[in-house]
């Protein structure tokens, strides 16, 4: 078969194609969450206690100073009461 006139023949198949449209994008929906008043709670605490120093400098260097001049003084019954209270 002989084909002779090709730009006809393209047109024709032109014609006959339709067009192609591009898709549009589609967004898709956010994930969202929503926390309870008592998980909100929870989640402010944790992140305080999170912030917050693990050794308080201020509180460490007042007693070590009251330890090294004498003015310390600590009863022996309440070491003694809260080793109880921690152990039994």
């Amino acid at each position: 078969m002989k084909i002779e006139n090709i730009q006809g023949v393209y047109e024709l198949y032109k014609n006959s194609v339709r067009a192609v449209e591009p898709k549009k994008k589609v967004e898709a929906p956010k994930d969202e969450i929503n926390l309870s008043r008592s998980a909100q709670d929870y989640q402010f605490a944790s992140k305080a206690v999170r912030n917050a120093p693990d050794v308080r400098d201020d509180i460490v260097t007042d007693v070590s100073s009251r330890a090294k001049s004498g003015g310390l003084n600590i009863p022996s019954g309440a070491i003694a009461d809260k080793l109880v209270a921690a152990f039994f």
